[in-house]
């Protein structure tokens, strides 16, 4: 398999933009679309896409056998491809939960319906197809196409991860000026029903989300005190590009704030500027649990229904300042969203 470095190097001299103009046709992937994928991926993004399948085509290839990507391509009538987007296995630990995502358009194809085309395939058959149980999408915010597909796909928007992706992510395409930050969407096919003990002060606003997802949920105020006996299981994450870190607390157990703190000194060695940490809601302990994060600089991110196969909560922090300007939202429920996180920042701030 060649490295990243050699297709790189291949690219540079061996990329040609498609004939525009021509008819598409939008299609599930064949290994012999993997090359034009990741030199979509090339003109697109250069090297600054973060994940480095889409720069290795018999990467790319083996992980859609594996069932943890299924794309989709749109493909001209040279056969050449010109778009791409997919289902795949990404920040959620549940196997059932899919985001919905990557997409990659050639610049003479934009504006032509094929996006739109693509997320049907992504967001409608492939669900179908392979008996996707629930999926989410994560659109930025220097830009409201994502968002409106979401919506029209019938995603909602109940989490906002501040300032989650650098700016020389969108230096190819010159779309952002600063870090970006981006929404987190749900469509949950197959629901779970059971008990969630939320944090009273997020209560009222995780029942809305509850209520909007049409979702069976036995949801009442998180149990006081610690939470419960056993070990923590964690799964931590460090992002160096883009200067994140990321802490997926699947248990809560005893040692749940020796945990915490051990991955914050990580991220304050790695001079992160954004921490995360996705906690269980099914589990007791949640409301003291999230009165301490509050009083350590942590503010909401969201709910997140099925994260854990049971639902979540998002909660952040941003250094030096989170920056809540210059979000481009598209639907009310969106400014909403950042209204509220916003304002229980400056409540801890």
């Amino acid at each position: 398999m060649k490295t990243k470095t050699d297709v790189l190097n291949y690219l540079k001299n061996n990329v040609k933009s498609p004939r525009p103009g021509q008819t598409v046709n939008t299609e599930f992937f064949r290994p012999e679309d993997a090359m034009g994928v990741v030199s979509t991926c090339y003109a697109v993004y250069g090297e600054g896409y973060p994940v480095d399948t889409y720069y290795i085509p018999e990467k790319l290839i083996e992980e859609n056998q594996k069932g943890n990507i299924h794309s989709v391509v749109a493909r001209n009538a040279d056969g050449d491809v010109v778009g791409h987007g997919a289902l795949y296995h990404s920040s959620s630990p549940y196997a059932g939960m899919y985001e919905a995502g990557q997409y990659i358009i050639w610049k003479p194809y934009r504006g032509s319906g094929v996006i739109q085309e693509i997320d049907r395939y992504v967001t409608m058959l492939c669900p179908e197809k392979y008996d996707i149980a629930a999926m989410y999408g994560e659109p930025v915010t220097n830009h409201t196409i994502t968002q409106k597909m979401g919506q029209i796909r019938g995603f909602i928007e109940t989490a906002l991860e501040i300032d989650l992706m650098p700016a020389q992510t969108y230096e190819a395409e010159e779309s952002a000026q600063g870090r970006v930050s981006t929404l987190l969407t749900f469509k949950i096919r197959k629901d779970y029903p059971h008990t969630l003990y939320l944090p009273a002060t997020y209560q009222e606003r995780i029942c809305q989300d509850i209520a909007e997802l049409s979702l069976d949920r036995i949801a009442g105020p998180g149990q006081t005190g610690m939470p419960g006996a056993g070990k923590t299981k964690i799964i931590p994450e460090f992002f160096d590009f883009a200067g994140v870190g990321r802490l997926q607390v699947t248990c809560t157990g005893e040692d749940i704030y020796r945990a915490i703190q051990e991955f914050e000194d990580e991220i304050q060695k790695k001079e992160f500027q954004v921490t995360q940490l996705f906690l269980p809601l099914d589990q007791a302990g949640t409301d003291t649990l999230c009165t301490h994060l509050n009083g350590r600089g942590y503010f909401y991110g969201g709910y997140l229904p099925r994260w854990f196969g049971t639902d979540a909560i998002l909660m952040q922090k941003v250094l030096p300042r989170p920056c809540f300007e210059g979000l481009k939202l598209y639907s009310d429920k969106a400014k909403q969203l950042l209204d509220y996180v916003r304002k229980d920042w400056e409540r801890i701030a």
